[in-house]
């Protein structure tokens, strides 16, 4: 079984984590998007654990959760992103705020 995980985005709401077997398409747990855990989601990974998943969201599908913004699979790696919803997403999640979704600052690691 590979488990991916998906950043969807609905036309309502301001959307949801799905993860989901590649195999069976079964989605096995969902978490609603909060900044602290989309941070983590595009950088490490931390926050989403794979053994709390539920053996299936019954008669649901990933695409009711909305359109796909970016998947990436349980290990890390990103397998597919929609540019153009990506980057709409960042600005609403982050530009807009004033924030930056990288944990990691530059600033000190060039002065280290």
């Amino acid at each position: 079984m590979a488990l991916l995980l998906d950043w969807r985005f609905p036309l309502e709401g301001e959307g949801n984590f799905v993860l989901y077997d590649s195999v069976t398409q079964v989605v096995l747990c969902t978490w609603p998007i909060e900044i602290e855990r989309l941070t983590d989601f595009l950088n490490d990974l931390q926050l989403f654990d794979a053994s709390a998943r539920s053996d299936g969201v019954e008669n649901v599908i990933r695409e009711d959760f909305g359109d796909l913004i970016m998947t990436r699979s349980i290990e890390g790696d990103v397998i597919r992103v929609e540019p153009q919803n990506y980057w709409e997403n960042i600005a609403y999640w982050y530009r807009s705020r004033g924030e930056d979704p990288h944990s990691f600052d530059r600033r000190q690691a060039s002065q280290g």
